[in-house]
């Protein structure tokens, strides 16, 4: 005899939702194009305007605006991109958490350190010494206003995370977890994410925490956990830049 049927635990995982897509919306090659594609050409667009003020026209002020600007122009492109691709706020992954907010608060700080932990001790093993220029440099620029800084700091800490978590968490994510699994996507948005930072010291640590980011995305159908670990992290360094000048 076959044994009774019973039923799943109730919030237990079924193998039906761990199959299934993470957000509702497919992900489509034009959709890449448009949402990649506007944010390198954003990023282009502003070290190009960059080069011409800084270097053309000699006005040294402009780097302390060059982050702000940056993420206003991402922010753009992302905005056309949707409305082109017809995309609403739900289809980005602006839906509430399938799961509850009180396991938020310990999975977030969990997988924060283990990021840190795993991102610090590859860098250490492989004597990667950091090096280079990164967003959070221009807080410590000689003569930097108090309107510049509030601006990048905005820019680094609300800003970018909103902005490249839709690119590379939903869009590139999405994009790759239907054809080869949920397990394959985070890892290839996270070494993508980490490629655009291109510094080998912060590749290593950012990937870490974009993986850590697909992680809470995929474990929450939504998009608001890896924007909130994303903001975090980039609020404790921004603070520890400043923290350093002060």
């Amino acid at each position: 005899m076959l044994p009774p049927a019973t039923d799943p635990q109730p919030g237990a995982p079924t193998g039906t939702s761990r199959r299934r897509a993470t957000f509702a919306r497919p992900v489509l090659v034009g959709d890449v194009l448009w949402f990649g594609g506007g944010m390198l050409g954003a990023t282009a667009l502003g070290l190009a305007i960059a080069a011409v003020v800084l270097r053309v026209l000699g006005q040294d002020w402009f780097v302390a605006w060059l982050v702000p600007l940056t993420t206003a122009l991402w922010a753009l492109a992302l905005w056309i991109a949707a409305r082109r691709r017809r995309w609403s706020s739900a289809d980005l992954g602006f839906v509430p958490s399938s799961r509850s907010f009180w396991h938020l608060l310990w999975e977030a700080p969990l997988a924060w350190v283990l990021a840190m932990t795993a991102g610090v001790g590859l860098t250490t093993a492989f004597e990667l010494n950091p090096g280079g220029v990164s967003n959070t440099d221009v807080l410590t620029a000689p003569g930097l206003g108090t309107l510049p800084l509030i601006a990048t700091a905005l820019a680094v800490v609300v800003g970018a995370p909103l902005l490249e978590e839709i690119v590379f968490r939903r869009v590139v994510f999405g994009w790759l977890e239907r054809p080869f699994g949920w397990i394959v996507g985070a890892v290839a948005s996270a070494a993508v994410f980490a490629v655009v930072h291109v510094l080998p010291p912060l590749m290593v640590v950012v990937g870490c925490i974009g993986l850590a980011n697909a992680v809470l995305v995929r474990a929450h159908r939504s998009l608001w956990p890896g924007i909130v670990l994303h903001a975090a992290n980039n609020g404790f360094v921004t603070l520890a830049v400043l923290s350093g000048t002060s």
